[in-house]
């Protein structure tokens, strides 16, 4: 029986090799072939252990796994995207206007953590490249390929099967219809009763899960569009996440 309650991984690397059929790993170095998906040993965790607000990303991508040995381990997360992502969560109401999220992204953190879906980093085969990649279609694959389902499984069950008791918002990096539906799926197995509550959100009635754009320069123009435009998808998704977070009650709780 799972616990009520769950602490996040504490700030740093994490230890962990279930996706590698439970064989000691090396920390930045250990990666593991399968059918046309490759997974490297680099867990990580950010910020608060018990957090109000919860960012995650997909998984590393070249920007954050790229010489990831030498890197100061506050540096991996969102590298290259964070000027975006900071604009983002001060469009939603989680961030003032003169925050980054640099900030936030401490040891010493206490509302907010952030990771990933997959904390280790993934990349597909790509016949084009001769090689494994992180980027372009990956976000959308790793929500059909059932290889990379396995990997979000897995990662979920040990990770976010309990949740911690302060958490009240999950937000989730890309608003893909098919990304989205494969997460609602994840968390719906973890926790079955988990409705959706708009076309971007799902919650339990304690915790909100709320999808917004990525923050990757493959967003392209999406980003603006989300984050100014007026009329179109990406503005109806970035209202929907609005009104979901505003619902969830994350703003009186940050830094109560």
């Amino acid at each position: 029986m799972k616990a009520l309650y769950q602490l996040l991984p504490e700030h740093g690397r994490v230890d962990c090799s279930r996706c590698f059929e439970g064989k000691p790993v090396v920390w930045g170095k250990t990666a593991r072939e399968v059918n046309g998906w490759k997974i490297e040993s680099n867990a990580g965790a950010w910020g608060s252990r018990n957090p109000v607000v919860l960012v995650l990303g997909v998984s590393k991508g070249p920007n954050q796994t790229k010489d990831i040995l030498r890197m100061k381990h506050e540096v991996i997360p969102f590298k290259g995207e964070r000027a975006y992502l900071s604009k983002y969560l001060t469009r939603l109401g989680l961030l003032s206007p003169t925050e980054s999220i640099d900030s936030r992204i401490s040891a010493e953190e206490a509302d907010f953590a952030f990771g990933s879906m997959v904390r280790c980093g993934i990349g597909m085969w790509s016949e084009v490249k001769k090689d494994y990649v992180k980027v372009g279609n990956v976000v959308n694959s790793s929500a059909t390929q059932p290889q990379a389902q396995e990997f979000v499984k897995n990662c979920t069950q040990e990770f976010l099967a309990s949740l911690p008791e302060r958490l009240k918002l999950v937000v989730l990096m890309s608003n893909d219809d098919e990304y989205m539906e494969s997460c609602f799926r994840a968390f719906k197995a973890l926790h079955p009763n988990v409705k959706r509550f708009n076309d971007v959100s799902y919650t339990n009635d304690q915790v909100m899960w709320v999808h917004i754009i990525h923050a990757a320069g493959t967003a392209g123009r999406h980003r603006e569009d989300w984050l100014h435009g007026e009329t179109g998808k990406q503005a109806k998704k970035r209202e929907l996440a609005i009104q979901a977070i505003q619902r969830s009650g994350v703003l009186g709780a940050i830094n109560a």
